[in-house]
């Protein structure tokens, strides 16, 4: 991995960055948390665009190795990862539901078909508002699903069927402007962004910590996750972090910071945790590997905590007697 690192700001067209992702340009490594956004939250970017307000900057990576998550929104992706992948670090939630929802279902065969509903946002193009329809009998003509007013072809099909309604001329042609308006927007609309290129683990963590547009931290270990995970024997560092962690529960340590317990893995190698690139805990293919070195980690830790606990408890149980 390359130690050079640049950071670059840029914007992109909202349509260009979907059909880069349907094209495997922009994937999300592992190490990202599931979807997770309220139906609310969607609703809210959708208005957010609508009236021209901003959503945020969106956070990449451009290096390579990482495994990736397959699905984006509802639909299954199989592109395979290339030199050219940029990886996305923040604005994972956005954009699986501007891909989520504004993605025409007739163009993907493999989708998860229990959340496409979830994805399923209608424009009303009377009220010009947008909204869930959970019920088939509040259906009507009027409301569209946003990927139908997105799709030129879709769109054109919905103008050719509201010519057949019975509505004034006027209404008509308000109803019509509203959605060729927002037709406009989404396709016109430009996203900024901030692009990494180069770098190791820990530069993109600060970097990210820094520029972030949500306030939510990430960790080194989800991004080692990311290059370490196997799928032969099942081993997720971040998932083994979080279980040890809160295993800790019974000494009351479970606010043991995650980047503390890498740090312990990195000394297990017999050197300072500061000496030691995190990228060089992978030790692909050599003994002890990142599984070992990170139990052996735990046993360590475990060790010092219980001895700290021990010490606690007898320091409190001396202070009662003192002071009955």
């Amino acid at each position: 991995m390359n130690d050079k690192i640049s950071v670059k700001p840029d914007t992109i067209y909202l349509e260009d960055l979907l059909d880069d992702i349907a094209n495997g340009e922009y994937r999300i490594p592992i190490f990202q948390r599931d979807f997770v956004w309220k139906s609310s939250q969607m609703l809210e970017l959708f208005d957010s665009i609508l009236k021209g307000y901003p959503i945020g900057s969106l956070l990449f990576w451009k290096t390579k190795g990482y495994k990736t998550k397959d699905q984006i929104g509802p639909y299954i992706l199989k592109k395979e990862d290339s030199d050219d992948t940029k990886y996305v670090l923040d604005g994972f939630q956005r954009i699986s539901t501007l891909f989520g929802v504004l993605t025409n279902p007739k163009e993907y065969k493999e989708k998860n078909n229990t959340e496409l509903r979830n994805f399923l946002i209608y424009f009303d193009i009377k009220e010009n508002s947008f909204s869930y329809i959970r019920n088939k009998r509040d259906k009507n003509i009027f409301s569209i699903p946003i990927y139908e007013i997105y799709d030129n072809r879709e769109l054109f099909n919905l103008l050719r069927e509201l010519d057949k309604e019975d509505i004034t001329e006027i209404d008509k042609s308000r109803y019509i402007e509203n959605a060729r308006n927002l037709h406009n927007i989404l396709h016109k609309y430009k996203l900024p962004y901030v692009e990494i290129r180069g770098g190791d683990i820990r530069s993109a963590v600060v970097i990210f910590s820094r520029i972030n547009s949500t306030g939510t931290e990430i960790s080194e270990d989800y991004m080692l996750s990311a290059l370490s995970y196997n799928v032969e024997t099942g081993f997720v560092l971040s998932d083994s972090i979080t279980e040890f962690i809160n295993s800790l529960n019974a000494y009351n340590f479970e606010d043991l910071k995650r980047d503390t317990v890498v740090n312990c893995i990195s000394n297990a190698k017999g050197r300072i945790y500061f000496d030691v690139k995190i990228e060089d805990l992978l030790n692909r293919g050599l003994e002890p590997n990142l599984e070992s070195l990170t139990n052996n980690a735990y046993t360590y830790i475990k060790k010092a905590v219980h001895f700290l606990y021990k010490k606690l408890v007898t320091a409190q149980v001396g202070m009662s007697g003192i002071f009955p």
